[in-house]
C-alpha cells in the first residue's frame, strides 16, 4: 500500500474515492465491498461511532493505540509507536504470576 499512499493522487480530494478504492482493492478487499465502503459513508457510521466512543472511554489521543489484556482482565495499554521492547515488558507484566495473555 506504501505507493498508493505516496502517490501524488492521494492528496487530491478529486480522486480520494478512486485513491481509496485502488488502496483498499491493493489490500485484498473484494471490489463489491471495497465500493459499498468507499462509496457509502453511512456503511460504517455505527461501527466507527461506537469504536470512537471506546477511543474516549480509553483516553486515547493519537494512533497506533494498543490495549493488551490477560484472562484475569488485567490490562495494559501502550499508546504511539513502540520499540519490541516496551510490548515485551507488558506482555511480561500481564503474564506474571501465571496468567494467560488473551
Amino acid at each position: 500500500m506504501p505507493g498508493i499512499v505516496s502517490s501524488p493522487n492521494f492528496c487530491s480530494a478529486l480522486k480520494i474515492q478512486s485513491v481509496l478504492l485502488d488502496a483498499a482493492l491493493e489490500a485484498g478487499l473484494r471490489e463489491d465491498v471495497a465500493r459499498r465502503i468507499v462509496e457509502d459513508e453511512q456503511e460504517f457510521a455505527a461501527v466507527t461511532q461506537e469504536e470512537m466512543q471506546i477511543g474516549k472511554r480509553l483516553c486515547v489521543t493519537g494512533v497506533p493505540y494498543f490495549v493488551l489484556s490477560n484472562a484475569e482482565g488485567q490490562e495494559m495499554q501502550v499508546s504511539g509507536a513502540q520499540p519490541p521492547e516496551q510490548f515485551e515488558a507488558a506482555i511480561k507484566r500481564l503474564s506474571s504470576k501465571g496468567n494467560r495473555i488473551c
